[in-house]
Formats: structure tokens, sequence, C-alpha cells
């Protein structure tokens, strides 16, 4: 039976060998959730919002703006994977930030993303993170709904 430390080893382990591909799926989750939006909700040929590289461009970081009207200010937020702290921010505009960690599945070595200690898909991850900024100002109706 492996004591803590060699439990933590080996966890550790596969965070460094996982955890980035648990970030990159959770990256492409929203970016794909943002792209869907747009689809559903803006006149065909046109964007209300992006996933775009964040100002230092980084693989440890992307960033949804708003695409605002003239006279408009551009609202955004900023998904940073902080392997250091095995957590992913999200990070507003004014500052507030919403940290999902990485646990194990007990007893095992299966690295899941989390939040509120609780695991989470990235589907879901993707609406606690996205849904109060894409609609931030109540509901819309969308001008090309997805069939059914």
């Amino acid at each position: 039976m492996p004591n803590w430390l060699e439990l933590r080893a080996a966890q550790d382990a596969v965070f460094d060998r996982d955890g980035a591909e648990v970030w990159r799926t959770l990256r492409d989750a929203i970016c794909a959730v943002v792209d869907s939006f747009n689809a559903i909700y803006c006149s065909r040929g046109t964007r209300d919002f992006e996933c775009c590289e964040c100002a230092q461009m980084s693989e440890t970081c992307v960033r949804i703006r708003s695409i605002p009207p003239p006279g408009q200010h551009e609202r955004y937020i900023e998904l940073r994977f902080k392997p250091e702290q095995r957590a992913v921010a999200l990070i507003a505009t004014k500052g507030q930030e919403l940290v999902f960690g990485f646990s194990f599945e007990h007893g095992t070595n299966i690295l899941r993303l989390t939040h509120n200690n609780q695991p989470i898909t990235p589907d879901a991850a993707s609406k606690v993170m996205l849904e109060p900024f894409l609609f931030n100002s109540g509901s819309r109706s969308p001008l090309n709904p997805p069939a059914t």
C-alpha cells in the first residue's frame, strides 16, 4: 500500500502528463460554444463574440471578447490555465475571478476538472463560465435556431 507521498508523486506525474490535455479540451469546448452562439444568435456572416489569443500570446490563455457596435466598449473574459496551481481561472474585464480546479477520482489517478469541489465536464464548465458573459443583458431570440 503506497504512503501519501508516493500517491502524491503518482498524481503529480499524471497531472504533468494529462493536465494540459484537460485544459485543451476545456478551451476547445469554450471556443465551440462561442462559435455556436454566433451561428445561432447573430445574423449570418456576423459575430458578436470571438475566441482569440490573450495579449501575452500563450498556449495557457484564451480570450473571449465581444465585438461591439461602434461607440460601445469591448468586453472580454480570459481563461488561464495555471498548472503550478492546478487551476483554470476565468478572469472578467473588471477583474472578477472564478477558479476551477483539478482533482483525481477517489482512489484513482483519473484527472478531473472540478468546480466547487465537484467534478464538472468541460461542457458544463463552459456553461458556468460563458452564460453570464454571453447573455449579460438577459435573454436573446435565436435568429438561426438549431434543428431539433
